[in-house]
């Protein structure tokens, strides 16, 4: 069965990522077909579509979901358009839609996209990169295997080198998403720090939260912009066991990611992800997972509704706020 893709939105991390995951898919798939790209620039409309081998490229969505028969299409635009453009893709008939992180810029336009979902009986996935990394699937799968209460502790540094943006939750809550998705739990509190750096940039802070999840596993989140390095790591302390997972980013020691277990003082294993497509940033897992849901008619699991506390939390650093959940 042939399956037709559409892309709205050739930006950066489209071009970085979601474009070679695409192409590498198509080579071994010949049932799938790259029908057409579109961006507001028409001229980096056309690179992305010469570059990765869609069949034609636009600059507006609306006359390309017109014209083009869609079976799955990916909204990889910025927060502030993903609620109206994934509303207008859905109305127009698009049952398979994979939304870009995050899904809106707070929890009503989240939920907002998921009751346009449900009118129009759509089943849209969020891209949540980390939650397809295979060692973050991997930590998951270890932690899935222990008895309840015995992850008592869960900290998520996400550290990046000169990153000056001023709203800088639209990458923190990669951290906020991946620690809940590890935790199987949703958060019950978080209570935030914030370090304010405006002589180096406005907006620019070191961001700490501490907190625990509704299981009763505690969390610290740390977020450093503008430190010295790439690095994403997870640490999980557990009954008898430490677990320490890198992720693969372009300073982490990790290489394309790997996972060390500590027993009894000791490493006890060390685990590493073998060379693959995308290198283990889990862009081409996550796409593939899209490709199987929206081939097989699949409800995924990465619903809107699995984001929604990230988005809310992540409101909650860009607003400024100390808390969430239930602090009292």
């Amino acid at each position: 069965m042939t399956l037709s893709i559409l892309v709205i939105g050739c930006g950066h991390i489209a071009t970085a990522h979601h474009g070679p995951a695409l192409a590498a898919h198509a080579a071994v798939s010949p049932e799938l077909r790259l029908a057409a790209c579109c961006d507001t620039d028409a001229a980096r409309a056309a690179t992305f579509a010469g570059k990765f081998g869609f069949a034609r490229s636009y600059a507006d969505a609306a006359t390309m979901l017109a014209a083009e028969r869609a079976d799955a299409v990916m909204l990889l635009v910025p927060p502030d358009r993903t609620a109206a453009l994934a509303a207008s893709v859905m109305a127009a008939g698009c049952r398979n839609l994979l939304i870009e992180k995050p899904p809106g810029l707070n929890a009503d336009e989240a939920r907002t996209i998921h009751c346009a979902a449900q009118i129009h009986g759509a089943t849209p996935m969020v891209a949540f990169n980390r939650r397809h990394m295979p060692v973050v699937r991997e930590l998951r799968g270890r932690l899935g295997l222990l008895p309840p209460g015995d992850i008592h502790h869960i900290r998520y540094e996400l550290i990046r080198y000169r990153r000056t943006d001023r709203d800088f939750s639209v990458t923190a809550i990669h951290g906020l998403d991946t620690a809940r998705f590890l935790a199987g739990s949703d958060y019950a509190q978080l209570e935030f720090a914030y370090k304010e750096l405006p002589h180096i940039s406005q907006g620019v802070a070191n961001i700490t939260a501490r907190g625990s999840f509704v299981s009763g596993t505690a969390v610290d989140l740390i977020f450093a912009p503008v430190s010295g390095a790439n690095i994403e790591r997870v640490t999980v302390h557990a009954r008898d066991r430490m677990l320490v997972a890198e992720l693969p980013f372009g300073s982490s020691l990790g290489g394309c990611g790997r996972l060390i277990e500590y027993r009894d003082g000791a490493v006890s294993d060390l685990w590493e992800v073998d060379s693959r497509p995308g290198d283990g940033n889990g862009f081409h897992e996550e796409i593939g997972e899209f490709l199987s849901c929206a081939a097989e008619g699949r409800a995924p699991e990465d619903d809107v509704l699995s984001a929604v506390q990230a988005v809310e939390a992540a409101a909650c650093i860009r607003s400024r706020a100390g808390r969430f959940g239930n602090s009292e």
